[in-house]
């Protein structure tokens, strides 16, 4: 079996999750989804749908933190534009239907893969502290910033998906601009 299906898997439940959340994504969906061979499943994740969902958020917060290190921005608020912007894309291109797999996995009552959601958001807040630090913002304003920056865009994207509309989101993205514009004044 080859790992081009199991990177189609993972990428896979990464969309579900993100759509369906962790209820909603099943091995049946996964390969439905991804077109993978029904027996490649248990080759490539013989623990079994913990390890295809751990995978899966992992590999979500390693593209964020590598797309955020890829970052230079010139100013704070140019460094939440390229961070919202990710986000806004998502329900975008979904039409308001899609929000953060990692979110999903998160609040999920299975306790098996919500763990690794705790180091991708530990790591997502260290990588959007340092960029709000290259972009001018100094470590303790940075460092503030970061978790409320995930929470709140967090939110707002449940709000949108709930409101099925762009309004909560957009709302959130201003208050940030305004936020880090202060700051960094």
């Amino acid at each position: 079996m080859s790992s081009e299906s199991r990177d189609r898997m993972i990428a896979a439940a990464t969309g579900l999750l993100a759509r369906d959340g962790l209820e909603g994504t099943s091995f049946s969906t996964v390969l439905a989804e991804s077109g993978a061979p029904r027996g490649s499943i248990y080759h490539h994740f013989p623990e079994g749908k913990d390890q295809l969902v751990r995978e899966a958020v992992e590999e979500v917060g390693r593209r964020f933190v590598t797309y955020l290190d890829s970052l230079a921005p010139a100013t704070p608020l140019d460094a939440v534009r390229e961070v919202t912007a990710v986000w806004r894309s998502v329900l975008e291109n979904s039409r308001v239907t899609s929000g953060c797999a990692i979110a999903a996995v998160a609040v999920a009552g299975d306790t098996g893969p919500r763990a690794a959601t705790g180091a991708v958001f530990t790591a997502w807040q260290a990588s959007i502290s340092s960029l709000l630090q290259r972009s001018g913002l100094n470590e303790r304003m940075s460092d503030a910033i970061a978790p409320m920056m995930i929470a709140s865009i967090e939110g707002a994207l449940i709000m949108s998906r709930a409101q099925e509309s762009f309004v909560p989101f957009d709302s959130v993205v201003a208050q940030l601009e305004r936020l880090v514009t202060t700051e960094s004044s």
